[in-house]
């Protein structure tokens, strides 16, 4: 996974979503990329996973871990929903959740 700058968060969740997502790595269909971003004063990390093709993913996290929100993505289309949902439609192998098919 890349990381965008020297700031990196490296424990609870957003670790584990790291090594999640680096799955697309190392199938060589796609790239994780670790993004830091100060929002209102409060550092935040974003995991957004791309691949090959449209399809996508996006989680965000705040300094202490907790997962602030998660998505999926397909072109330009967006869907929010908790961690949970989003990850085990990429563990059964979805392509996409429902209302982006």
């Amino acid at each position: 996974m890349r990381k965008t700058d020297d700031f990196f968060f490296d424990f609870g969740s957003e670790s584990f979503s790291i090594k999640f997502y680096n799955k697309a790595e190392e199938g060589d269909w796609g790239k994780a990329y670790g993004l830091r971003i100060t929002i209102e004063g409060q550092d935040t990390l974003i995991i957004r996973t791309t691949t090959d093709g449209a399809d996508g993913w996006l989680e965000v996290f705040d300094a202490q871990g907790n997962n602030l929100a998660s998505a999926r993505t397909n072109y330009h289309a967006i869907t929010w929903r908790p961690i949970f949902q989003i990850r085990q439609y990429f563990l059964a192998g979805n392509k996409n959740s429902p209302e982006l098919r």
